[in-house]
């Protein structure tokens, strides 16, 4: 096959894929209220943090458990930095010692179904009392885990977690409390969600939504070379090229069907890319560019889309 061949078939790959994402939902839905805590009666001292005791409803959605916590503005006196949106906690509080403050919030769950739980843990490297490694215990119901934040690269340093659990009852209690910290002062947590599992996941559904398509696609480049945790991952570690051919593998795969439609990704029609193309960029919610990348088999260049988020 001629390299003007080669590219004119990329091309099309990349206008097929921005059509795709076009229609596609990469978020499952957070059953947590106020996941990221940015909704709330905050009233933040000139340090940009404020003390929240148990018993108190400051943060919308949830409950302050055990002893006090501090939710923290974006813009404080400690250079740390919310890992989403403008607001983090702080579960080690202003003044307390272990046992640490924590949140919970009760959730309609189906007894009998699979849930997942992820959340993010914080610390701030640079900062002496706000060094890791920080620890959360989360539970769901009757299941339970502590967490632990090991990065030990300089400033904030974030790192996300996930439980999975099955439901027992119709509602479900999610709490997430503090648990150590080597700083003595900070375990931040932000960014907390429980996705429903669907039965039978597949390797390589990266947005957990019972389907391989391409928006699994931009999740795997878009953690491409980190640490991420990916949702049925079963190889974990680094995202690399293990992680790309187990989603090329299983694409097009759902997870209700358990079969496999077609293995290999698709080649539509010239007209039918081109003139679903024009449709979606006409949009203005998809931007690509090509990026070159050989491979393993053939040494041939194929070039994959590098996709813009949406506006």
């Amino acid at each position: 096959m001629s390299i003007l061949v080669r590219l004119r078939m990329s091309h099309l790959f990349n206008v097929v894929l921005n059509v795709v994402l076009c229609a596609t939902t990469a978020n499952a839905t957070n059953l947590l209220v106020n996941g990221s805590f940015e909704n709330g009666t905050y009233s933040f001292g000139g340090d940009g943090a404020q003390n929240v005791a148990p018993g108190e409803s400051t943060i919308a959605g949830w409950s302050v458990i055990t002893k006090s916590i501090a939710p923290i503005l974006n813009t404080n006196s400690y250079s740390i930095l919310p890992q989403d949106g403008t607001i983090l906690l702080d579960m080690q509080g202003y003044y307390e010692t272990y046992p640490y403050g924590g949140v919970q919030q009760t959730i309609s769950t189906q007894a009998g179904s699979q849930y997942r739980l992820s959340f993010w843990i914080g610390v701030q490297n640079s900062l002496g009392n706000g060094i890791g490694p920080a620890s959360v215990i989360a539970a769901a119901g009757a299941t339970s885990q502590t967490f632990t934040n090991t990065l030990t690269g300089a400033g904030n340093q974030w790192q996300r977690f996930t439980m999975d659990f099955t439901a027992s009852a119709a509602l479900t209690t999610i709490s997430l409390s503090g648990q150590s910290t080597q700083g003595g002062a900070y375990i931040g947590l932000d960014n907390a969600a429980v996705e429903f599992l669907a039965a039978g996941t597949i390797p390589g559904d990266y947005n957990n939504n019972g389907n391989v398509d391409a928006a699994d696609y931009a999740i795997w480049r878009d953690k491409l070379g980190t640490s991420t945790p990916l949702p049925n991952d079963p190889i974990g570690g680094t995202i690399g090229s293990a992680q790309f051919n187990q989603w090329r593998t299983h694409f097009n795969q759902t997870a209700a069907a358990g079969m496999i439609i077609g293995s290999s990704v698709p080649e539509p029609t010239s007209a039918l890319l081109l003139g679903a193309g024009a449709v979606c960029l006409a949009t203005g919610r998809w931007l690509g560019k090509c990026r070159q990348r050989t491979s393993d088999a053939s040494s041939s260049r194929l070039c994959w889309p590098t996709l813009a988020r949406p506006s």
